[in-house]
């Protein structure tokens, strides 16, 4: 079979499209699946940021002021204790009229820092005064939002049902029978769910997930606003691996708090 010229630039022409075509493709996949694996590895990234983030806050909470190394932290996390508190407020009338009032902070018990770390902790109290007339739930029930939780009578006239906020798990915080008298604030049942997934241990907390030889940067310190030193941290990923965070000496890496401002939030937020 002879083919002419024209047949065979034809030929060609398709070969070169089709090659073009399939490098095109080709590429447009991999750019793809490229930023498929980076967002899956930052994803991992930020996992690990937000419990440590959580970690300062509650070190904080506890001790007025933030880690400053990883290990401090590390060991805030598997053997510190936090301070369940509940604040109320009294208005009293002084002699000569006018009204005062009197904030009192009471310590309702204490939970192990990785608890209040891992665990959101929903406070039920009571919206008014009144009498306890019957729970609905009990110790260790699972609820869903929305749910009764119990019921207070108030001045004798109507009864006022307290739902569920969230849903999780049940802790009554006092044990107490019908008839009894209750005040505005007054904590009767926390609902428990988890805030992150516990499957990081601080054995493996403090490094990158993919480059476990590598550590987050931690930093804390005080810095001056307007005459007033407030404290302030940094957690830092130390080896992006979205190339464009790596520029200016990885300045866009994720990170959460800020060496300059008072903030607490994620550079990816």
């Amino acid at each position: 079979m002879r083919f002419t010229s024209s047949t065979l630039l034809t030929i060609l022409f398709y070969v070169i499209s089709g090659g073009l075509a399939f490098y095109l493709y080709s590429s447009i996949k991999f750019e793809v699946e490229e930023e498929k694996r980076i967002e899956r590895s930052e994803n991992k990234v930020i996992e690990r940021l937000k419990v440590l983030r959580e970690a300062q806050i509650a070190y904080r909470e506890v001790y007025g002021q933030y880690a400053s190394n990883m290990d401090t932290l590390m060991e805030f996390i598997d053997n510190g204790t936090f301070y369940i508190t509940t604040r109320n407020e009294e208005i009293i009338t002084l002699d000569y009229g006018r009204d005062s009032v009197v904030v009192s902070i009471d310590t309702l018990g204490t939970l192990p820092a990785s608890d209040r770390i891992y665990k959101e902790f929903v406070y039920a109290n009571a919206t008014d005064e009144g009498v306890f007339v019957e729970y609905f739930v009990t110790e260790g029930q699972e609820v869903t939002k929305g749910d009764n939780l119990y019921t207070i009578r108030v001045n004798d006239r109507r009864e006022s049902k307290i739902r569920a906020k969230e849903s999780g798990t049940i802790t009554l915080m006092k044990e107490i029978s019908e008839g009894e008298e209750v005040s505005l604030g007054e904590p009767l049942v926390t609902i428990e769910k988890d805030k992150f997934n516990r499957k990081f241990s601080t054995d493996i907390l403090p490094y990158l997930p993919e480059n476990p030889e590598k550590k987050f940067d931690i930093f804390a310190d005080k810095i001056d606003r307007n005459g007033v030193m407030i404290d302030v941290f940094e957690i830092k990923d130390t080896d992006p691996v979205n190339p464009k965070r790596r520029i200016n000496n990885n300045a866009g890496a994720l990170r959460v708090g800020s060496r300059t401002n008072v903030s607490t939030a994620g550079n990816w937020e």
